[in-house]
């Protein structure tokens, strides 16, 4: 009597099925690259847009308070020129940089989380006046921390007398934004 016994099921892959997985994961990992440039782009640009934000946030106060109101990086009872600290933003009455006791503290941006290096025009604030105006004009650059080519990667914040904001074009299309003919020194 012949019994009938099913075929074995094969367990396995064939060749073929693991050429293709292994191509496919040699593609993707080969567009990490390309892809870890674009995150830390989008984290500039994100950093930059906070910090227009708080240049927003201080000129508006400024009019609508008929006040004076400084931006700088806060430590220790003053105004630091290391932009990579907390930057606060407050009302200052008196016109000393420092928050006193009649003074608001409006906003603070801590430094954690933060993917940029910041610097200002070697300064260690900027005050908008109580009509709006910029006493200090000049350019916010933000440097990637890590990475290869971080001044392509940079942004270039600029503030003019007006009070007015906004970010620097690559002008001679070399992958590089500048301002006033010169650009990002993030090296």
């Amino acid at each position: 009597m012949h019994t009938l016994i099913p075929p074995s099921k094969q367990f396995g892959t064939t060749l073929i099925e693991i050429l293709t997985v292994l191509a496919i994961i040699t593609t993707l990992s080969s567009q990490l690259g390309g892809f870890e440039h674009l995150l830390i782009r989008q984290r500039i640009t994100a950093d930059g847009l906070t910090l227009q934000q708080l240049l927003s946030l201080a000129r508006y106060n400024a009019v609508r308070h008929n006040d004076n109101v400084v931006v700088c990086p806060y430590s220790n009872q003053r105004c630091s020129n290391n932009w990579n600290n907390a930057i606060s933003v407050f009302s200052d009455h008196d016109g000393n940089k420092q928050i006193n006791d009649n003074d608001q503290l409006l906003r603070v941006w801590q430094s954690e989380g933060r993917d940029s290096d910041i610097s200002w025009n070697n300064r260690r604030y900027l005050s908008f006046k109580a009509n709006g105006m910029n006493k200090n004009p000049g350019t916010f650059t933000l440097c990637p921390k890590h990475g290869e080519d971080k001044d392509k990667q940079a942004k270039m914040l600029t503030i003019n007398m007006g009070g007015r904001s906004y970010f620097q074009k690559d002008h001679n299309q070399d992958g590089i934004v500048e301002s006033y003919n010169a650009g990002p020194d993030c090296e």
